[in-house]
């Protein structure tokens, strides 16, 4: 789940990585997404002790909501 695609440094196994932040730059490395239809994202960090699902989230909001959970956690 967490090695990286050799296609793809940025997608694991069903699992989208942060590589060098590609995918959402204001969050960490260690996290990884599971992106689904509808706006559905699951994000885990295992770094963070974290596991956060959200359902029916705009694309464009997506990384503005995470940061906001991740600064709560600071």
């Amino acid at each position: 789940m967490l090695a990286p695609c050799p296609i793809a440094t940025f997608y694991g196994l069903l699992t989208w990585l942060n590589t060098e932040r590609r995918l959402f730059k204001s969050l960490p490395e260690t996290s990884v997404f599971a992106i689904g239809a509808g706006g559905a994202y699951t994000w885990i960090d295992s770094v963070l002790d974290l596991v956060v699902v959200v359902r029916w989230i705009s694309p464009h909001a997506a990384e503005t909501y995470f940061s906001k959970i991740l600064n709560c956690l600071n």
